[in-house]
């Protein structure tokens, strides 16, 4: 089952040398629009992987597949 999630963001710069001012924010808008695109396909990519995760250790559960410790050994 799918899960909703709504994400907010308030994103403020302040460029330390003042050269906000000389950017061209029509050209800025269109590079940060698709940055926040790709971003948030990234971030649905994820969630249905972790989506996929759950059921599959659910179904594991249920079937009573004994669950395997995928951490790495520390050296």
């Amino acid at each position: 089952m799918p899960t909703e999630i709504v994400l907010l963001f308030d994103v403020r710069y302040n460029a330390p040398d003042g050269s906000v001012g000389e950017w061209s924010s029509s050209a800025m808008q269109g590079e940060s629009f698709e940055d926040d695109r790709q971003a948030l396909i990234v971030i649905e990519r994820n969630i249905v992987n972790l989506e996929r995760s759950i059921s599959n250790r659910q179904q594991q559960q249920q079937q009573g597949v004994p669950e395997v410790d995928y951490h790495l050994p520390t050296r």
